[in-house]
């Protein structure tokens, strides 16, 4: 009576997966990075005279990141089965 054994503890993984899933928040799977050099110059004159130039370099950079927000996640969208865990993520977009 005291030596019988205990069933099985029942564990629900799927919540603790989707908190761990929304601490990283997104998954970045394509990222473009573009950078463009922009020279300008000016020349100042007085009396047909060059006394003096301006000389700019302008450098713009740009990135685009496109994934799934992991943070709209929710508990329907995890199927745990014996060893595997199925995941439907959310339709991908641009992050900023």
């Amino acid at each position: 009576m005291f030596t019988a054994p205990q069933p099985p503890p029942q564990v629900d993984v799927r919540s603790l997966v989707v908190q761990q899933v929304r601490g990283v928040s997104e998954l970045t799977t394509a990222i473009f990075a573009m950078e463009a050099v922009v020279p300008a110059s000016r020349d100042r004159t007085l009396g047909g005279y060059t006394i003096g130039k301006t000389t700019l370099l302008y450098i713009a950079y740009g990135e685009v990141r496109a994934g799934v927000d992991l943070a709209e996640l929710d508990e329907n969208d995890i199927q745990v089965t014996n060893d595997t865990i199925r995941l439907r993520l959310p339709i991908a977009r641009n992050f900023r």
